[in-house]
């Protein structure tokens, strides 16, 4: 005969924390710089270079700055790019108030082409190239 039975229940009706992925961004206010999440991966020189590395069967994560040498997401995209929508971007996201206050949001895994256009068709801060001028 069994004799288990339950002798209580625990209801929670709280949100679900969002569980961290890659490519997520963070603001460091101290050093005025954001930074990209990216999976750590096994250095140069070494067996299996460039696969990502896992503990426990969990893939291990570290925090880059955006644009450093250290930002692969960012590196594929620029040799993909032609070289004036990487300028654009670069010139966006540095001092653009919309996206430093969020009114445009920063896709990381975004092609340069298409954040330069994104970033021009939406914002109307002093930042934009036209801002100022009559519309012809």
């Amino acid at each position: 005969m069994n004799t288990s039975r339950i002798t209580s229940i625990r209801y929670s009706n709280t949100t679900v924390r969002k569980q961290p992925s890659n490519g997520d961004l963070r603001w460091l206010k101290g050093r005025k710089v954001w930074q990209i999440r990216e999976p750590r991966r096994v250095p140069d020189g070494m067996p299996h270079a460039g696969a990502w590395l896992v503990s426990n069967g969990r893939t291990l994560w570290k925090w880059v700055d955006r644009h450093s040498s250290d930002d692969t997401a960012w590196a594929d995209t620029c040799q993909k790019a032609k070289k004036h929508h990487t300028d654009v971007r670069e010139y966006m996201e540095q001092g653009c108030l919309c996206i430093i206050e969020g009114r445009i949001a920063i896709k990381p895994l975004e092609s340069n082409k298409a954040a330069a256009d994104r970033y021009l068709a939406n914002c109307t801060c002093s930042r934009h190239p036209d801002h100022g001028r009559a519309s012809a």
